[in-house]
């Protein structure tokens, strides 16, 4: 039963990204329509009956397995005409819920990103679960210190990753860790801040 859920909630999305992308390309240059648009479009179209078909059958994992291999292929195609530049991002239409938010030009990221609100903030988030160990608490000693420090350094470009410290948990089981020093890690939550919206906008719900 969870499967078939599963699989009807990605049929309207797929169906949704086949309505969108095919005026793209319908204006790939006459040179790559017939190669490389059609295939791509056969190919989805392809994964869309697959799809349905696997909605209905006892073999789902067979027939999801196969679309799974299509939608690989599907996305070589897509990299290939992206880099011969085959699309047109004027036809893509950014104002349809979860789609076109790759195609659009987002301005001022790095301002948002060093704003001081959005730096407090990663610094909030990153010490989570870790206020009382001691880089973290000696970083909140001087916060506002640290945090113009950083800032400084990021918009000067001077900014470079710390030493990774690697260390080994045993709970539940045994495996290497290797964390970044918490001063990166605030640059990491402010940079996922900002960026993380725009490609969550972007995803389906879920994967099959």
């Amino acid at each position: 039963m969870a499967e078939e859920t599963s699989v009807m909630q990605v049929i309207p999305k797929l169906v949704d990204f086949i309505e969108w992308i095919i005026p793209a390309l319908d204006k790939f240059p006459k040179s790559r329509k017939f190669l490389l648009a059609d295939r791509i479009e056969t190919g989805l179209l392809d994964v869309l009956g697959k799809l349905i078909e696997a909605n209905y059958s006892r073999e789902k994992l067979v027939l999801l397995r196969k679309a799974n291999l299509q939608l690989e292929k599907i996305r070589y195609l897509l990299r290939i005409a992206y880099r011969l530049r085959c699309f047109d991002v004027r036809c893509q239409d950014a104002t349809r819920p979860g789609h076109g938010s790759f195609m659009k030009t987002h301005r001022h990221l790095f301002d948002r990103i060093i704003a001081f609100p959005n730096l407090l903030l990663a610094s909030k988030l990153a010490q989570r679960g870790k206020r009382f160990r001691y880089e973290v608490a000696r970083f909140n000693f001087g916060l506002e210190r640290e945090m113009l420090k950083l800032q400084e350094e990021l918009i000067s470009g001077k900014w470079t990753p710390g030493a990774y410290h690697n260390f080994t948990v045993y709970e539940p089981k045994e495996r290497p860790i290797v964390a970044a020093p918490y001063r990166d890690r605030v640059v990491h939550h402010a940079l996922c801040n900002v960026i993380e919206p725009i490609f969550e906008a972007g995803f389906m719900e879920r994967p099959f």
